[in-house]
């Protein structure tokens, strides 16, 4: 998938940017790195491009449009105290990615079709906020 390793990375850095949304690298499960989870919040992130045909074009034809979902799943320990901080964790990120937003990332324009925080999930020891980005971009 020529070119979606920007997209890919553009994601990222809004994510734990000082001008984006601030989160410590340090508490992301990147995918293929090793990752604990402490005891307090962490995030998980998961890229899933996927080539869109582009009609009445000539084979090979650049540019080639892509779309996907960059999700974003925040955890955060359970502890009887309901799920309002979480929510309100998750709805802050969302704001970085807000419907309309354009990353600019080494020539490339990713632009944020919506985004949106899922439902809680409890699991045995965390809550869990599952927030999807869709974006799409033409590489």
């Amino acid at each position: 998938m020529n070119g979606t390793l920007d997209v890919l990375a553009a994601l990222q850095a809004r994510l734990v940017s000082s001008t984006g949304a601030n989160v410590s690298s340090s508490n992301v499960a990147w995918p293929g790195k090793e990752f604990i989870p402490g005891t307090t919040n962490w995030y998980r992130v998961t890229f899933t491009p996927t080539e869109q045909p582009v009609l009445a074009a000539v084979a090979n034809a650049s540019p080639v449009r892509y779309v996907g979902v960059f999700q974003i799943d925040v955890f955060y320990p359970k502890q009887n105290y309901g799920d309002g901080t979480i929510r309100t964790e998750a709805e802050r990120i969302v704001t970085f990615y807000k419907t309309g937003t354009i990353i600019i990332y080494n020539g490339k324009q990713i632009y944020i079709d919506s985004a949106s925080a899922g439902k809680t999930d409890e699991e045995e020891t965390w809550l869990h906020v599952p927030i999807k980005i869709w974006w799409r971009a033409d590489i």
